[in-house]
């Protein structure tokens, strides 16, 4: 079975992944803000990870910076995020993949069938 890790500090949207998620057959583990998240992704192992910029502790960039740097083999991360323009942003992290999707303007089964699509 496949392992997921949200890494999203609104419950409500984190709660809601979960659930598509355990509905779809994967297993999930749930991070509420970047430091948590991160200790968790470099600790234990997941087949990808899903990642909000906009949060306390550490945000998505300062994860996705001391995820790639420390992990030697990096998960695939499906960024999910309000902000426009992240695309160019996230092209300086080469080393690991990285999707994006808009929050507003997708619906949970889009996210999941993502996820599927990911982490064949």
């Amino acid at each position: 079975m496949k392992r997921i890790l949200i890494v999203e500090d609104e419950i409500s949207l984190n709660d809601s992944l979960k659930g598509a998620l355990l509905d779809a057959n994967f297993e999930v583990e749930q991070a509420y803000n970047g430091l948590e998240g991160l200790s968790f992704a470099l600790n234990h192992d997941f087949d990808l990870i899903i990642l909000d910029i906009l949060m306390p502790t550490k945000d998505g960039y300062d994860f996705i910076y001391n995820y790639t740097f420390k992990k030697e083999k990096p998960l695939p991360i499906l960024v999910l995020s309000n902000l426009s323009g992240l695309e160019d942003k996230m092209k300086q992290y080469t080393k690991v993949k990285l999707s994006y999707m808009v929050k507003a303007e997708v619906s949970l089964d889009t996210i999941v069938k993502k996820v599927k699509s990911l982490t064949k």
